[in-house]
């Protein structure tokens, strides 16, 4: 860890921690919007984090920055600091001016196809995208639409889009539905680097959302040790009991894969968003997700789905983000294709590069 990363995640954990409760987080849950909370956020640059030095943001490798996503996951931040931060690096990469404020990004489900037209010196978006986080609160959205032959990453301001229909995640997060229609200048439009796939916001949102799985899950995983350590029956604490031990070994061992898998897309980031990776991490990541959210209730019984208490907060996070950005099953499929392409000859070096 570099000198520069140990002094970002010490002040954004001082952050996290000072400035966002339960509460905050329950009114996040409810359809609020914590601005307040944002301005601390923008004000430190952390939306930045990836934009690299000469965007504004900081002297970091990107593997280095997207440590900020897995800590905000384990504080279960209700705002979208990982959107914004993907945001203003894809404007970063297309030689565009970031943009400040909150952000987020489109299209986020495979089947979405946006497009761009240019007539004299306007351009014309135009299009449908489901699920896009936070679409009815952010400021800027980043696209990456299809124009001609290539595509284009294009940054939209806000009267570039209506919110056809307001959607919530199982936490209460909006995952909104927006048709654009916008017309934008020359300054606004760029073409996508001819070594990142089409697909980039899909792929590159998988890797977030793996990413903040694994932190999210060593939350869980810290929360439910110490329940369990803390919480006596028959007079003795109930991690005493070996069936009780045997779960807590099979979150841990779920935490571990899924921090594997996050460091695998986090590489796959800040390596032209290598297909295979990410699949392998998000399909990996979501199972984790699965498997230790259940277990953390089951041990925790009752008090693990009371508002007071905060492991719901993390885990309607995990069973959220196991199906943003592609499912186990989606990432699975692609992954498989992925062997088919490669044939005899190539599969055994697709599986010793994953």
């Amino acid at each position: 860890m570099s000198e520069t990363q140990q002094i970002l995640l010490d002040m954004a954990t001082k952050v996290f921690a000072e400035q966002f409760s339960d509460k905050d987080l329950r009114a996040a849950s409810r359809g609020g919007w914590l601005a307040a909370k944002w301005t601390i956020l923008d004000e430190l640059g952390l939306a930045l984090a990836l934009a690299g030095e000469a965007g504004g943001g900081f002297d970091l490798k990107l593997e280095e920055a997207l440590a900020l996503v897995r800590l905000a996951a384990r504080h279960a931040i209700p705002l979208p600091l990982a959107e914004s931060m993907f945001a203003n690096h894809l404007l970063a990469v297309a030689g565009l001016e970031v943009a400040a404020g909150p952000l987020s990004i489109a299209p986020t489900v495979s089947s979405d196809r946006l497009s761009l037209r240019r007539t004299n010196s306007i351009w014309s978006l135009e299009g449908i995208a489901h699920a896009v986080p936070w679409g009815r609160h952010v400021e800027t959205i980043v696209v990456v639409a299809a124009e001609g032959a290539g595509s284009s990453v294009a940054k939209v301001p806000r009267n570039g889009w209506v919110v056809e229909e307001e959607v919530q995640t199982i936490g209460g997060l909006p995952s909104d539905r927006l048709r654009f229609k916008a017309e934008l200048s020359d300054n606004d439009v760029r073409p996508l680097p001819d070594n990142l796939p089409t697909d980039i916001v899909l792929a590159g949102g998988a890797a977030l959302r793996s990413i903040g799985i694994a932190g999210s899950l060593q939350e869980v995983l810290d929360l439910t040790v110490r329940y369990v350590s803390d919480r006596s029956q028959f007079g003795r604490p109930l991690g005493k009991f070996q069936a009780i031990q045997h779960d807590i070994a099979k979150i841990a061992a779920q935490t571990i894969a899924a921090g594997a898998a996050g460091d695998i897309a986090a590489e796959a980031f800040a390596n032209a968003f290598d297909e295979a990776d990410i699949a392998a991490a998000k399909a990996r990541a979501g199972e984790a997700a699965g498997i230790a959210a259940g277990l953390s209730h089951q041990l925790h019984g009752a008090i693990g789905v009371t508002e007071e208490y905060r492991l719901h907060f993390l885990t309607k996070q995990l069973w959220a983000w196991r199906d943003e950005f592609g499912n186990e099953a989606y990432w699975q499929a692609r992954l498989g294709r992925r062997a088919l392409q490669a044939g005899g000859p190539g599969l055994w070096p697709l599986l010793t590069t994953l």
